[in-house]
């Protein structure tokens, strides 16, 4: 388990740790073992934040940099090796350039739900908030893609073994692990599922948990940006 961890963050450009540290934990006390892992959407549950999220998403649409480094907080949390804060977030990912990978992160993340840990912080994605704790987060992916279709080659065109709709598949080649947003038509993960069929599936149509997420906390009346991180 551990080697295909240490795959997973060197390929990923990141650092691992031992344990979890406590508060980038999941967010939900309520999971539960399973196959499949539905989308949940909990920011409508607070108005607040829900105002927030969609001026988030305008934000990433315009690719605003001013407008992102204003909900960024001062001690934002990027790594597991102390190189965290304001300064930090601008020199790793550059959101005034025209090429920075931020908005892609950030539109992935922001997107696909995610849920409150406490009243006044949030964790998105979904796949990360909620993954079962019993599945290994390396080994691991959940299908985002209800229209998925497990593939007998890493072809458009080859035969379908079997559809998928949000499940939960063990990953079974760790030599070409990107990021969801760095994922190409050209992509492909070698997949089985719970009942032991396996093939291909685009690389999009996957996220792992320990791909980026995002803590969102509400400080003095203010909702910020206080942790963007990938790894574990």
């Amino acid at each position: 388990m551990r080697l295909h961890a240490l795959a997973f963050a060197a390929l990923f450009g990141i650092a691992t740790v031992g344990p979890a540290i406590a508060d980038l934990s999941p967010a939900d006390p309520q999971r539960l073992s399973a196959s499949f892992l539905k989308p949940r959407y909990d920011a409508r549950a607070d108005a607040s934040f829900d105002k927030f999220r969609l001026g988030l998403l305008d934000t990433i649409v315009k690719k605003d940099s001013d407008a992102l480094m204003a909900i960024v907080s001062e001690d934002i949390r990027l790594s597991f090796d102390g190189s965290n804060g304001r300064e930090a977030f601008v020199n790793e990912w550059k959101p005034e350039g025209p090429e920075s990978k931020i908005w892609s992160v950030l539109k992935l993340v922001v997107e696909n739900g995610g849920s409150f840990k406490t009243p006044t912080q949030f964790v998105a994605p979904y796949v990360y908030a909620i993954f079962p704790e019993d599945r290994d987060a390396f080994e691991f992916v959940a299908v985002v893609d209800p229209q998925t279709k497990l593939l007998a080659e890493a072809n458009p065109d080859a035969q379908v073994v079997a559809p998928l709709n949000y499940d939960i598949v063990q990953r079974l080649d760790f030599s070409q692990v990107k990021s969801q947003h760095e994922c190409t038509d050209a992509d492909w993960v070698k997949v089985k599922t719970d009942g032991g069929q396996e093939g291909y599936v685009m690389c999009r149509q996957v996220r792992s948990p320990v791909d980026y997420r995002a803590f969102f906390e509400k400080r003095d009346g203010k909702w910020l940006i206080t942790t963007l991180i990938a790894g574990d």
